[in-house]
């Protein structure tokens, strides 16, 4: 599954009707961390394929979505389940990430 480029008028749709946990990437395209993150970010995505809906949302393209999150800093990745944030991290790590996606997907199970 591709990633989803996220809006703001997507976003019930896409985020908090999914049935599984969802993660959303704020970034932009010209700062470095951003673009080392996406590498990282797009791997993952292929790694929990169908397991995690994995989105992302440019925060100059899409201000409403990151304002209405709260979103202050990037890169950052939020993750949701059952319409509702269950994480939030600054520029986490691979390990990080994939700690909280595992942790994330033990909620799932435990449902």
């Amino acid at each position: 599954m591709a990633i989803v480029d996220l809006n703001h008028s997507d976003f019930d749709k896409e985020v908090m009707k999914c049935d599984k946990p969802v993660i959303i990437k704020f970034y932009t395209l010209w700062d470095s961390a951003c673009r080392a993150f996406s590498a990282m970010f797009e791997d993952l995505s292929q790694e929990y394929e169908g397991k995690v809906k994995f989105c992302n949302s440019n925060v100059d393209a899409n201000p409403d979505l990151s304002e209405q999150l709260n979103v202050l800093r990037i890169p950052a990745a939020i993750i949701f389940y059952q319409e509702k944030e269950i994480k939030r991290m600054l520029n986490p790590s691979r390990v990080a990430l994939k700690l909280e996606l595992d942790a994330a997907l033990r909620k799932v199970r435990n449902f």
